[in-house]
């Protein structure tokens, strides 16, 4: 979920309804970021109904819902009738599986929602783990465009991008490890996004970094606070 200041750039479930596809698809085709990642949240919705879903096939699973005064039955009908929406579409297995590239799309457009995304979803970008193996290149591909893109959506100011970049270069997964760039991330955010002081972002990553570390930590998240302020 969003924090307060980045709302605007965030696109809510509700806002996107499979009975709004055609018009969505129309925008998205016209070059609209934002509906190209309303049509990416689109498919995947439909995408995820058409799999196998282990709650709706648990008896154990349904009545452990109905333990927390969930309306399981007004879920049921609310499921069966968002899948038989997406059944009337009549999408080509293709387009399921290809729903990144709307997401690719919305996010070269730099739209924030769609970079956060799509550095967090490889799944819909470049496909399983099979696909992953078989096409190394693409993979590589993704990890440079999931670094290109939260780079920029931590440089707007994403509170989101900043605390997904530090982990990034915490763990050093996709780009080298990085411990004091990732806790100068987080100082950034602290400075600019009065939640993120409030959650204790500012302490994350700190512990085991030496005094020219934590040094350098304070000189990054000045400059991202300088850049993202314009001073």
């Amino acid at each position: 979920m969003p924090m307060a200041d980045e709302s605007e750039s965030w696109i809510s479930p509700d806002e996107v309804s499979i009975a709004d596809h055609a018009a969505i698809r129309r925008l998205a085709e016209a070059g609209d970021a934002i509906a190209a990642t309303k049509l990416y949240l689109l498919l995947s919705e439909c995408h995820q109904l058409q799999q196998p879903d282990p709650f709706v096939e648990s008896d154990a699973s349904i009545e452990a819902y109905r333990g927390t005064g969930v309306d399981v039955q007004r879920m049921l009908r609310e499921r069966e009738a968002k899948l038989e929406a997406c059944t009337r579409l009549n999408l080509p297995p293709d387009e399921l599986k290809g729903r990144g590239r709307w997401l690719a799309v919305a996010a070269e457009a730099g739209f924030i929602h769609a970079q956060l995304i799509f550095a967090s979803h490889p799944e819909a970008v470049i496909g399983g783990p099979r696909e992953m193996l078989q096409d190394p290149a693409a993979v590589q591909r993704y990890r440079v465009d999931s670094m290109r893109f939260l780079t920029e959506a931590a440089a707007a100011g994403s509170p989101s991008a900043l605390s997904m970049l530090a982990d990034t270069y915490n763990h050093g997964i996709i780009t080298t490890r990085d411990r004091a760039m990732a806790h100068g991330l987080l100082l950034a955010a602290t400075q600019l996004h009065p939640d993120a002081r409030r959650f204790g972002w500012g302490e994350r990553y700190r512990d085991g970094l030496s005094p020219e570390e934590l040094s350098r930590a304070r000189r990054i998240a000045e400059a991202y606070v300088r850049s993202v302020r314009g001073s």
